[in-house]
């Protein structure tokens, strides 16, 4: 410890270096998140776009498991960020125009059910041998369809 009007201690002098680090390296973060961002926002916003259409246009003429495979199979071929966005949204498009199948969602958990959901995703990723985080966001995308979508959509089977 320091002594009475010695200054700072050893460990508090650590701990402001350590702060100012943390600090730093968070507005390094932020700046190159925004830098990123603005350079690439024109082309993820149409590419948004144009997987929305392109989901629409598949799914008329698809099945609910037509498009989850196709979605898989994309994921499959193009893993990074921005095109699991595309998929993503893609996915939950094709779901929305397409056809019922049958047992499509039988057994597919509610997001909700954390435990029962987190086994599920694991299981099905396994099965699919996709990435875990690109498989995790198809699927949430699959259960909010499921529990939520489908009914207000008037699909059954």
């Amino acid at each position: 410890m320091a002594e009475p009007g010695g200054g700072m201690s050893s460990f508090m002098k650590a701990a402001l270096v350590v702060l100012a680090g943390m600090i730093l390296v968070g507005t390094i973060i932020v700046v190159a998140g925004w830098m990123w961002w603005k350079k690439n926002q024109a082309s993820i916003t149409q590419s948004t776009v144009n997987a929305r259409e392109e989901g629409i246009k598949i799914g008329k003429e698809s099945s609910e498991q037509e498009c989850f495979d196709l979605a898989v199979s994309q994921a499959s071929k193009e893993p990074k960020f921005t095109q699991m966005i595309s998929n993503g949204i893609f996915l939950g498009a094709c779901l929305e125009a397409s056809e019922a199948s049958e047992g499509f969602c039988a057994n597919v958990p509610r997001d909700t059910e954390f435990g029962r959901s987190i086994g599920w995703r694991k299981e099905r990723c396994e099965e699919l041998k996709l990435d875990q985080n690109i498989c995790s966001t198809l699927l949430s995308i699959v259960q909010r369809y499921c529990h939520e979508e489908r009914t207000r959509l008037g699909k059954s089977k």
